[in-house]
This record gives C-alpha cells, structure tokens and sequence, in this order.
C-alpha cells in the first residue's frame, strides 16, 4: 500500500510504503516557471537508476509514479 504525505512548508507530496512509512521511496514537486507540460515532476527513489520525469498536472504525475514503481515490484519479483 501507498502512503503519502503532503508538506505544507514546500508543497512537497512524499510517498511511502506502508511496511517503511519513514523512508520515502518517491517524491511530486510542483514548479511554477515550467512549462505547462512539465509543471509537476515526480521522483522514484527505490531504484539505483532514480527514475523521474515530468507531467501537466499532479494526477498525472502520480500515475507516472506508480507505474513505475509497479514495474520495479515486477522486476523484483523475477529475481526471487
């Protein structure tokens, strides 16, 4: 399970698995000079290639994250 938590200081949104609530494994930032299609870029933390990109909106951004952080559960269930 997904857990997040929104910082109102920085307007940071961390992510957390429900088994480490302590240590984030992804991050959504909003910026405000980007461009429209880069206003929001999320960060994947779990991995030693630290995946990120960026997105239009926060949903969007937040499906990016998952998705990758459900082809990174994938990949680690083919090693075990």
């Amino acid at each position: 399970m997904l857990l997040s938590k929104h910082c109102p200081h920085t307007g940071v949104v961390n992510f957390y698995d429900a088994s480490e609530p302590h240590i984030a494994i992804g991050s959504i930032t909003k910026s405000a000079s980007a461009p429209s299609d880069h206003r929001f870029t999320w960060r994947f933390y779990a991995l030693d290639s630290a995946p990120s990109g960026y997105a239009a909106d926060e949903v969007s951004a937040k499906a990016k994250l998952v998705a990758t952080l459900c082809k990174a559960e994938r990949q680690t269930l083919k090693l075990h």
